[in-house]
């Protein structure tokens, strides 16, 4: 009878510990759209001496905000969303399109006196904060090492394409975009991290979709020759 109680106790224990795990890593560290304080939390986790500029709100499950480097330079854009239509409208967040972009101020070709840009030896302070901001921050790591492993044989070209690396690492999907720096030859400008969950990248999905068709028929409209 003891044993049994005592393998029952245990049984519990183990389903119990498993549960805290399983919350742990699925709960989000963040309530979306990010609040000032979650994002100066963030710098400060990672101790930047960053400090938030300019903020901006486009509907209600938005937030936007311009981030000063310790230069007072415009560094980073912080955009957040949580919304459960195109409207940007919240009413609940069981499906909701939840979204993170870290976009960067890419170098200018001239000096300038208001924004400054990362470079590359940053880059993994930068996925740090963007998964941290998203409530991922112990996937960073992970991430960034898939990032590097699958980007490695890039080759740069002056003046070439912007580059986008997408994966979906646990439950997430990342989109990274990137292209050769026009300043610092054979280096390349990290332009932005997205990260979205499955509700707001297939809504991603279909807008890249919708857009390519409405280039498609304009390229079409301006190469038709029209009768006189």
């Amino acid at each position: 009878m003891r044993v049994r109680l005592s393998l029952i106790i245990s049984g519990l224990v183990l389903v119990l510990v498993l549960f805290m795990v399983v919350l742990r890593i699925s709960k989000p560290e963040n309530p979306f759209p990010l609040s000032v304080e979650a994002v100066e939390k963030a710098l400060e986790k990672h101790n930047l001496q960053w400090e938030i500029g300019e903020s901006k709100s486009f509907s209600d499950g938005n937030t936007n905000y311009e981030v000063l480097n310790e230069s007072g330079k415009i560094t980073t854009h912080i955009d957040s969303s949580l919304a459960n239509n195109e409207k940007g409208e919240l009413g609940g967040t069981a499906s909701a399109r939840r979204f993170l972009e870290v976009m960067l101020v890419p170098p200018p070709t001239y000096e300038s006196k208001l924004t400054s840009s990362i470079e590359e030896e940053q880059w993994p302070t930068v996925f740090s904060l963007a998964c941290s901001l998203y409530g991922g921050s112990r996937n960073s790591k992970k991430v960034f090492r898939q990032f590097t492993e699958d980007t490695k044989n890039e080759r740069y070209e002056p003046k070439g394409r912007k580059i986008v690396w997408e994966k979906k690492i646990s439950g997430v999907y990342y989109l990274v975009s990137f292209r050769p720096s026009e300043k610092h030859y054979g280096r390349f400008d990290l332009l932005s991290i997205k990260l979205m969950n499955d509700v707001c990248y297939k809504d991603y999905l279909a807008m890249t979709k919708r857009f390519e068709e409405k280039q498609v028929i304009s390229n079409e409209e301006k190469q038709r020759v029209i009768p006189n």
